[in-house]
């Protein structure tokens, strides 16, 4: 590839224009990626969550 300028004539209402038609270039570099954190796994989740010894009974007025 070539990064040299196009010069096109171009007519537009009956007036030719010469326009310069430049490449366009991407901007990015090849940084690594960086990765987010695994989503953690069914059991890791259940040791993080705080047990439940009962869960709340109608009867008991639990809403």
């Amino acid at each position: 590839m070539t990064n040299t300028a196009v010069k096109e004539k171009v007519r537009v209402n009956d007036t030719e224009f010469e326009i310069t038609l430049k490449p366009v270039l991407p901007q990015t570099e090849n940084d690594p990626m960086v990765l987010d954190q695994p989503l953690p796994t069914p059991d890791e989740v259940l040791e993080r969550v705080p047990s439940i010894e009962r869960l709340p009974r109608w009867e008991d007025g639990a809403r």
